[in-house]
């Protein structure tokens, strides 16, 4: 027995003293060998009330052993509770515990009777350590009865399989075997050494199968549920296969799955039907166990906190059990799952299938909720885009030939998105179809050139044409990358161009003023803003208005180098655009421009960006590099600026969007 139960701590308690487990094996081999001599009994006690053995030496050395080892595992199991800390395993180890302290109490009170004293010899009693145990197991289903029954069947059958027909042909061959010769002895021998090793390696493996059928069909319904709700993207839909599944696979009567929808506090089940789950109840479904039995919350100390609140929940919903579903410490849903038909306990095998099961809902209920949560971003988009085309269309009607070229983008925009879901490269390719062609003007030989950091751009640049004279031209730079500031680059181009052409008669910081008003009623509640400077190209003059943006740079061919207009960039400009509730300051500057001066107009990613020894290229590496430009087209100018800081950064990633602008006076 002592060895038995160093099996049972090293199996279920990962029990590591190989030398006890090693040495009660032998002493219990030593010992019963001397159970049949005088050394182990040697007469008997007579007693009012029965008999009793006289013990030998062995008998004695027995009974020390036994006691070292009966206040050893004692021992090990107070030790054990001490480092635990789940309430059900407390309870089960304290069952265990009471058994063999009740086992050492009968063991001593057998003393009196083996020594010779009259006293009655309690040990008869050892079927109370047996009844702990019992209750343990049917009060609160500390081992699943069915499953050691099922097991012990199991091997009965499949040992009777081998066993039994051995030993018929052990009597079959018996009398010849003493016989024959020692080649004929071998060869049979084998023989049947090689049926048993194939009975092992080939019919054991069906048995256990089929008398593990219930595991085996588990395992395939469960990769089927996971197979099937790994296509589907409403939670509706996974609600209604879950139910199918518990239904089918454990004979549930009924499981109402209630779900968290995107955006609202409450979980609802696909009726529409709403609950309220307690404050603290919502954080101990976090922290709970999968699976959770009314009969257990009933009984067992552990959810004495919440029991009020479990037990309202089982009778308003009218279920048995409650399975919570947690994905990334958020509760993502609860099912409530009604009686079984067959009126079975669940099993090892079924717990197990529905702890597999939850964990794959419970990711898909948040899969279903962060695809809900895009397709409404992407609708939401999808019509800002559209109220802003309209904008467009209108706005071009003014200038026959654009209108007929943003007409034809717009198309090839609403085809593409009638197909593309959200996709990165419609993106990247509308906002391509908004930048314009240079325009061949007269008087200005325009060059422009835009790098995105990540294939949509958060700059915009744009030339205001009309009667084919080039009037005007305007660089922004929205903050942030990516897909949400490309598009309101698209509103803001759509609001500038409008408004350039509407308010003509007005200067550029008065343009400036009438489009931040309106883009902050477009896009105050995005949190993005924008910077950017607004040319207007008149004559011999040119008036621009800068937003809190870099200034465009001169060079002047009659000499002098290259100089900043306006203020010094440290002292900044106008207030940045589409904030709400900042002081507007849009003060417009002009000069003169004569043949042969050139402009530089840029957003702050040239500034910024890096060579691979941390150093920014920065206002004077991009002076020094426009003014040595020395080319006589704006295209050869913006090729040796771009080539000179394509060399000082190296191939280095940028950081933000690069976008340039030259103008050269004819």
């Amino acid at each position: 027995m002592p060895f038995i139960i160093f099996l049972y701590l090293r199996k279920s308690f990962e029990y590591e003293n190989r030398f006890l487990l090693i040495f009660s094996l032998f002493q219990s081999i030593i010992i019963s060998v001397f159970v049949p001599t005088g050394y182990y009994i040697s007469g008997l006690y007579t007693y009012s009330w029965g008999y009793t053995a006289i013990g030998g030496v062995a008998f004695k050395i027995f009974g020390l052993s036994a006691m070292f080892y009966l206040f050893y595992f004692i021992y090990f199991f107070v030790k054990r509770i001490k480092g635990v800390s789940g309430a059900s395993e407390i309870l089960k180890l304290k069952y265990i515990l009471a058994s063999f302290i009740a086992t050492g109490i009968l063991m001593i009170l057998n003393m009196p009777s083996i020594s010779g004293i009259d006293f009655y010899a309690f040990g008869n009693f050892m079927f109370i350590p047996l009844l702990l145990i019992a209750y343990g197991v049917l009060r609160y289903r500390l081992m699943d009865i069915r499953s050691v029954i099922h097991l012990t069947l199991v091997w009965l059958v499949l040992s009777s399989l081998i066993i039994i027909p051995n030993i018929y042909i052990y009597i079959f061959l018996k009398p010849w075997l003493f016989g024959a010769g020692d080649i004929e002895i071998f060869l049979i021998l084998a023989l049947w050494f090689f049926s048993n090793y194939y009975y092992f390696v080939k019919v054991k493996p069906l048995i256990d199968r089929l008398f593990d059928r219930q595991k085996f069909n588990l395992l395939k319904s469960e990769a089927l549920f996971i197979e099937n709700i790994s296509l589907l993207k409403t939670v509706e839909e996974l609600a209604t296969q879950f139910s199918i599944a518990l239904k089918r696979d454990l004979n549930f009567k009924k499981a109402d799955l209630f779900f968290k929808r995107v955006g609202e506090p409450l979980l609802v089940n696909i009726s529409g039907k709403e609950l309220h789950i307690d404050p603290s109840l919502h954080e101990w479904f976090i922290t709970a166990e999968s699976f959770i039995d009314r009969e257990l919350v009933e009984e067992l100390p552990e959810y004495r906190e919440v029991s009020r609140h479990l037990l309202y929940l089982f009778d308003s919903m009218r279920c048995s059990f409650i399975l919570p579903f947690v994905y990334s410490n958020e509760l993502n849903g609860i099912a409530f799952i009604g009686e079984r038909t067959n009126a079975r306990s669940i099993s090892k095998n079924e717990i197990r299938y529905m702890q597999s099961i939850r964990n794959a809902i419970s990711i898909s209920i948040s899969n279903s909720a962060m695809y809900q949560k895009l397709s409404d971003l992407k609708d939401s988009l999808e019509e800002k885009v559209i109220e802003r085309t309209e904008d467009m269309l209108v706005a071009m009607q003014k200038v026959e030939e654009i209108n007929r070229e943003l007409s034809d983008k717009n198309s090839e925009l609403s085809d593409a998105r009638s197909i593309a879901d959200m996709d990165m490269m419609m993106a990247v390719n509308v906002q391509k179809s908004i930048f314009p062609v240079t325009p061949d003007d007269d008087q200005w030989d325009v060059a422009a050139y835009i790098r995105p950091m990540s294939g949509v751009s958060g700059d915009l640049y744009d030339f205001y044409v009309q009667d084919d004279a080039l009037k005007g031209a305007v660089l922004l730079d929205v903050s942030g990358h990516g897909v949400a500031s490309g598009l309101i680059t698209m509103i803001a181009r759509s609001v500038f161009y409008r408004n350039f052409f509407s308010e003509g008669s007005l200067c550029t910081g008065s343009i400036m003023e009438s489009v931040n008003s309106e883009l902050i009623r477009e896009i105050g509640n995005s949190e993005k803003y924008l910077t950017g400077i607004l040319v207007r190209l008149d004559n011999e003059a040119v008036e621009y208005v800068n937003a809190g943006h870099p200034d465009i740079l001169i060079k002047r061919k009659s000499g002098g180098g290259v100089s900043i207009t306006g203020n010094a960039p440290e002292e900044g400009k106008g207030s940045i655009l589409g904030v709400a509730g900042l002081e507007q300051n849009f003060r417009e500057f002009r000069f003169q421009t004569d043949s042969g001066d050139i402009l530089l107009a840029f957003s702050d990613g040239i500034l910024e960006a890096m060579n691979p020894d941390g150093e920014a290229f920065g206002y004077r590496n991009l002076m020094r590099s426009f003014e040595s430009a020395n080319a006589d087209t704006a295209q050869g100018i913006l090729d040796q600026v771009l080539a000179d800081f394509d060399e000082f950064t190296a191939g280095r990633k940028v950081n933000d969007d690069i976008t340039v602008i030259v103008l050269r006076k004819k």
